[in-house]
């Protein structure tokens, strides 16, 4: 990952979750398939395992309110 991007997430996830909900949004405003193109399978295997990973960590951490 590049210097930018991992600043970038660096900046997100130090904002509030009211602000990060409303980069969220503009970032999700922005971003169309057209535009980039579908995601390979690799990149939505690591995605996949990434969101599996925080669940996991939150479920250790007992903080998911689904359970």
């Amino acid at each position: 990952m590049i210097r930018a991007v991992e600043e970038l997430l660096t900046s997100f996830d130090n904002l509030p979750e009211q602000f990060q909900q409303q980069a969220l949004v503009e970032i999700l405003q922005r971003v169309t398939a057209r535009e980039y193109g579908p995601l390979s399978d690799e990149a939505l295997c690591d995605i996949a395992d990434q969101t599996f990973q925080r669940i996991d960590e939150e479920e250790r951490l007992g903080q998911t309110e689904t359970g």
